[in-house]
């Protein structure tokens, strides 16, 4: 059995803006030589705020999954054996019926020839090496979205829902995957499709964590509150940005990759969007509960190359500056023409540098780069960028 994945490439673009620790994202720096003190080094970035406009459905659809998944629970939530990142795979956006987030197998995927306008999958793994994923699909209507379910549910006289599982359950996966058995259900609430899986050793622990996982999805979707689709628009109304604009003001850096796979345009990279601390904290596939807590974040907006981060206050956001994003024990380099309390930069142990920027206020950045010119020049060009935010 062969788990659907999304491209490498992707996905490591995605964790790398989301992180700005754990990778870097191509770019091209540049020198400019007539920097000075007085006029920041930001070789070819952007320096000028950027709107997000959704030109294909699925910039819309992608930013609607990430409000969806305010309403997907998080895998440690359900066993708190499952809150590490998986290897090859990872929570994500469900913008095509052939990138499932892990959910379906070859045989089911191949299966599901009806696609769903969005979806979100939240998947994490435990120390041994076992996967717990919970998510939904979102379709036009309820009947859509019974009929997807109906051409991947397996009806077999010896195959049931396991107990402990929904009213209406179907089992759409079931098999094994090296020495771990694999299973997947799912069931219809509205026009939602709503499913959970397990790859675990034990037939029965496969059973009773797939049946938990979408009974929590069953009871967390509750809270969905969807974006209306107009039929007589090709593109839905979803809001691309928040209320103060953080994506607007957050750095957009081209990865160089193509992102037609997933129908995205080229205004909208894949992982674009704001997201609540929640949807953060599933998207890097660890509890960040606390991180949320202790510095009092509210809301983050994420971009290719950077991450812009929304606190309660000034004093929180320096803190969170200080402590977190660019830690004064952990800084390698300043930032040319930027005060040292402003923009710091580190060296990353997988390799590059990653920069925190502060320009006072409630907001915090980090970006990153292959080298320490390319991260400063990031620095830079996102320095410029919050000193336009409103005060």
């Amino acid at each position: 059995m062969r788990r659907q994945l999304l491209p490498r490439v992707g996905t490591a673009v995605v964790l790398a803006s989301l992180t700005a620790c754990g990778g870097t994202v191509d770019g091209s720096p540049q020198a400019d030589p007539t920097a000075t003190a007085a006029k920041l080094d930001a070789g070819n970035y952007k320096t000028s705020p950027t709107e997000v406009k959704a030109v294909a459905p699925a910039d819309a659809w992608q930013q609607e999954a990430f409000l969806l998944a305010d309403s997907v629970p998080a895998p440690w939530e359900i066993d708190p054996a499952f809150s590490k990142s998986t290897p090859k795979s990872g929570s994500t956006p469900v913008l095509s019926t052939a990138r499932t987030g892990g959910m379906l197998d070859t045989t089911a995927g191949d299966k599901l020839t009806l696609a769903p306008q969005t979806g979100f999958v939240a998947t994490a793994s435990s120390i041994e090496g076992g996967r717990l994923a919970v998510g939904a699909f979102r379709y036009a209507t309820e009947d859509e979205a019974r009929r997807a379910v109906d051409l991947i549910a397996i009806r077999a006289s010896n195959v049931g829902a396991p107990d402990g599982s929904p009213d209406n359950t179907e089992v759409v996966v079931l098999g094994n995957v090296e020495n771990r058995r694999w299973t997947t259900l799912a069931t219809v609430r509205g026009n939602m499709v709503l499913l959970g899986a397990a790859e675990v050793v034990g037939v029965g622990e496969s059973s009773r964590l797939s049946a938990k996982a979408i009974a929590a999805q069953v009871e967390k979707i509750k809270n969905y509150k969807p974006t209306p689709k107009s039929a007589a628009v090709a593109v839905p109304e979803v809001p691309m940005d928040t209320a103060d604009s953080m994506m607007k003001y957050t750095l957009s850096v081209d990865p160089g990759v193509d992102r037609s796979v997933l129908g995205l345009s080229a205004h909208v990279g894949y992982g674009d969007g704001y997201l609540s601390p929640h949807t953060f904290s599933l998207m890097i596939m660890q509890d960040s509960t606390e991180r949320t807590n202790k510095y009092g974040i509210e809301q983050y907006a994420v971009r290719q190359g950077a991450t812009l981060t929304r606190l309660k206050s000034e004093q929180t956001a320096r803190f969170y500056f200080d402590d977190f994003v660019a830690p004064t024990t952990d800084t390698k380099a300043t930032v040319p023409g930027i005060a040292r309390e402003n923009a710091r930069c580190s060296e990353l142990t997988s390799g590059g540098f990653r920069c925190g920027v502060w320009t006072g206020g409630r907001y915090t950045a980090s970006v990153s780069g292959k080298n320490l010119q390319q991260a400063q020049q990031a620095a830079s060009a996102q320095y410029l960028i919050m000193k336009q935010m409103p005060s």
